[in-house]
């Protein structure tokens, strides 16, 4: 038996988005109408990231996601600022790459925003 390809984001997206009336659709319609059940909750048990992609994908709200992926609502508001994947999160491939130099960073106060200087080095 060959192994099972792993559904590219691109593949995700593509299943989405081709769902007629998602908007008036519960959580288990949209996952089943789009085929992305099964995707799903193998998913959520060994991809968290995954599993996000798909919920995003369907339009679930943050805080929907948040509690069916299984972070907890303390997590929820002191969120960590850098914890995100390097990845678009509109499914779509951004072949422009850029680096980011940041130099002289501060921090404002404990979890606040960074202050310093940053300069794009194409």
């Amino acid at each position: 038996m060959p192994p099972i390809r792993e559904m590219t984001k691109e593949e995700i997206y593509e299943k989405a988005n081709s769902v007629v009336g998602i908007d008036g659709m519960t959580g288990n319609e949209r996952l089943w109408e789009s085929g992305l059940m099964d995707e799903f909750d193998k998913a959520k048990k060994s991809d968290k990231y995954k599993a996000r992609t798909i919920l995003q994908a369907l339009k679930f709200d943050e805080l929907s996601i948040g509690r069916i992926v299984g972070f907890s609502m303390d997590s929820l508001k002191y969120p960590n600022a850098w914890d995100f994947p390097n990845e678009n999160s509109n499914g779509q491939e951004n072949d422009n790459r850029a680096m980011l130099e940041y130099s002289n960073l501060n921090e404002v106060g404990m979890g606040a925003p960074l202050s310093g200087k940053m300069q794009n080095q194409t």
